[in-house]
C-alpha cells in the first residue's frame, strides 16, 4: 500500500527527517512513536504533500506521490487527520461533514455522508448542532467522519487522542480498529498513547532525531519494555 524508503525532508533549510524508511501493507495500521520534535507529524505530512519531500521515494499503491499536493493525494485516497482543532466553529456538524466532501460529486456525496456516519450513530443525533459545543471525543468522530468521506485506502491519524479523556480516547482507538477493519483501509498513527496505539496496530514505526529508531511488531514492543525506555532516553 505505502512505500517510504530514504526519506529526507524539513521546514526552510533545518532538516528534520534524515532516511527515514518504513513500508505499509494494505489494512495494515502502523503505530509511529517517539517523543515530541522526533519528527513523526512531520512525516505525514511529507506524505500528503504538506512538505516538500528533500529527497527519497514516496510509493502509494506503486504509484510516486513525490511533488503530489494534498488534493491530489485526496483524490487518490490518502486521507489526513491532523492534529489540533478537529471542526469548523460556529458550523453545524453537518455543515462541517458538508465542507469536507465538496469536491464530491453531488450524486454520490449523501450516500458517502450515510456510510461515514454509520461508524459513529451519536453522531446522526447531533447533525444540527454546533459543531464547536460537541464533546472533545465528538469532535474527533467529526474529523474521522469528515476524513472518511474520501473513502480512502489510507488514514494518516495525527494524534486522534489529544485533549481527550481517557475513555473517550479509548473510544476512538475503537473507531480507528474497527473502520480499518471494515472498509480494509491501511492506518498510520502518530499518538503519545503508546499502549492504546499498540492494541490497535501491527507493527511500530520509532523514531528518535528524526531517525528509524526500529521498525518492530507490535507483539516485540509490547514482550520488550527496554525498547521503549531507550526510546525516550
Amino acid at each position: 500500500m505505502l512505500e517510504v524508503n530514504s526519506l529526507d525532508a524539513g521546514f526552510g533549510r533545518r532538516q528534520v527527517l534524515h532516511d527515514v524508511s518504513f513500508s505499509l501493507a494494505p489494512g495494515e495500521v502502523l503505530a509511529l512513536i517517539g517523543p515530541n520534535g522526533a519528527g513523526k507529524s512531520t512525516v505525514l505530512k511529507a506524505i500528503f504533500g504538506l512538505l516538500r519531500v528533500w529527497d527519497g521515494k514516496v510509493l502509494f499503491r506503486g504509484e510516486s506521490v513525490v511533488g503530489s499536493g494534498p488534493a491530489d493525494n485526496l483524490r487518490r485516497g490518502i486521507a489526513l487527520a491532523p492534529q489540533g482543532e478537529k471542526v469548523f466553529s460556529g458550523m453545524s456538524v453537518l455543515d462541517n461533514l458538508v465542507v469536507g466532501s465538496l469536491y464530491i460529486d453531488r450524486d454520490v456525496r449523501s450516500a458517502r455522508l450515510s456510510s461515514a456516519l454509520s461508524y459513529f450513530p451519536v453522531l446522526r443525533e447531533r447533525l444540527m448542532d454546533d459543531a464547536s459545543k460537541l464533546s472533545g471525543g465528538e469532535k474527533q468522530m467529526v474529523a474521522l467522519a469528515r476524513t472518511l468521506l474520501a473513502e480512502p485506502r489510507l488514514l494518516l491519524l495525527d494524534e486522534p487522542s489529544a485533549g481527550l479523556a481517557p475513555s473517550a480516547a479509548e473510544d476512538v482507538f475503537t473507531s480507528v480498529g474497527r473502520i480499518c477493519g471494515q472498509i480494509g483501509a491501511a492506518a498510520i498513527v502518530v499518538e503519545h498513547r503508546i499502549a492504546s496505539a499498540l492494541r490497535i496496530a501491527s507493527r511500530v514505526c520509532a523514531l528518535k532525531d528524526g531517525r528509524v529508531a526500529f521498525v518492530k511488531s507490535a507483539e516485540q514492543v509490547l514482550a520488550d519494555r527496554q525498547l521503549l525506555a531507550d526510546l525516550f532516553i
